[in-house]
């Protein structure tokens, strides 16, 4: 299954602001965009993906997170990594992330626990 959902650009500002490492802000931007809470989030096999002009956003507020953070590495460099991808995303429209869950793998939870994910997402 695919979800798609908009990103809250004052919630990306208030994050970058309120962040002081690079993985901080990467997970951030990960929580925003996936369809479960991070915290049931074992690992990503992939990456969300944006289109061009929501790609090149967001790695400019990586970069501009990493001069002001971290001046000595290369800026936007966990981004470049890790940040969603561009590519096959001529479907989205601006502002738009797209996850196929397939790459999600999850935390093992009790039957209990995944009703109430499921509820809350």
């Amino acid at each position: 299954m695919t979800t798609t959902k908009k990103l809250d650009w004052s919630a990306i500002r208030a994050l970058a602001a309120s962040s002081t490492h690079q993985s901080a802000l990467v997970e951030g931007l990960y929580a925003m965009a996936l369809p479960v809470p991070w915290d049931q989030v074992e690992r990503v096999k992939g990456y969300p993906k944006a289109n061009k002009k929501t790609c090149d956003a967001l790695i400019r507020v990586c970069f501009n997170f990493d001069l002001k953070h971290h001046p000595n590495v290369m800026p936007g460099g966990a981004w470049m990594n890790n940040g969603f991808s561009a590519l096959d995303s001529d479907h989205l429209a601006d502002d738009f992330v797209e996850v196929d869950e397939d790459i999600l793998v999850l935390k093992e939870q009790s039957p209990e626990e995944k009703k109430e994910v499921i509820g809350n997402v």
